[in-house]
């Protein structure tokens, strides 16, 4: 029992500021528990958002961010307290208050958790690129094979559809012309051939009509 108290005095010391710290040094050690209950509390922040999201259906837009500040609050505060301590610091919240036969128990539980990895992950993503108008989604929710995760801007390729319709609509109106316009070219060799034949038009006259012909089927 008498080895208690030494290791108690033990970690006592450890909290203790280097002298270089200065007064601010001892205030950051004094303080250290205020970013601490952070951390605790924004770990019930988040059973509360997993209890509310996936037990009641009515999810927070507050949760997420306000975890992710307290932390960001503690690690900043965990790098000064880490330089006027000069050394790293135990995260340890219960386990200095256990008695040596509970904390071999702990010891036993910590050295048997690992790391969690998905055993399949999924890379959403689209197949044309254009400005997002509405996501459908939030983080974490479930979602089924097909669901509609969000909506892009369709302005952009409704203005493409339209414009490719208007250069259909000009190439039809092109190619009736140019038949039109070959229609009148072989009936227009076609007399004058006729009557070239009967020495009542010039031959040039029939050349011109051919040349006409020949560009038209061009």
């Amino acid at each position: 029992m008498s080895d208690l108290p030494d290791t108690t005095e033990a970690m006592r010391e450890d909290h203790h500021a280097i002298p270089e710290a200065g007064v601010l040094g001892r205030v950051i050690v004094r303080v250290a528990f205020v970013p601490a209950i952070g951390i605790i509390a924004a770990m019930l922040i988040l059973i509360q958002e997993v209890v509310l999201r996936y037990v009641f259906g009515a999810p927070t837009i507050w949760a997420h961010e306000t975890t992710v500040f307290l932390c960001g609050i503690a690690f900043i505060f965990g790098g000064l307290l880490c330089s006027v301590r000069d050394r790293h610091i135990r995260v340890v919240l219960l386990y200095d208050l256990l008695s040596p036969r509970w904390r071999r128990n702990f010891d036993v539980v910590i050295s048997a958790t690992g790391t969690l990895s998905a055993t399949s992950t999924v890379v959403v993503g689209s197949q044309v690129s254009g400005q997002i108008t509405d996501v459908l989604v939030d983080f974490n929710d479930p979602v089924e094979q097909g669901q509609v995760l969000a909506r892009i801007d369709p302005a952009t390729f409704q203005a493409q559809i339209e414009q490719g319709a208007a250069q259909i609509n000009s190439a039809r109106a092109s190619l009736t012309q140019a038949q039109a316009t070959l229609r009148n070219a072989q009936l227009d060799y076609d007399r004058k051939a006729s009557l070239a034949g009967q020495q009542l038009v010039a031959r040039s006259d029939v050349d011109l009509a051919r040349a006409a012909l020949d560009q038209a089927t061009a």
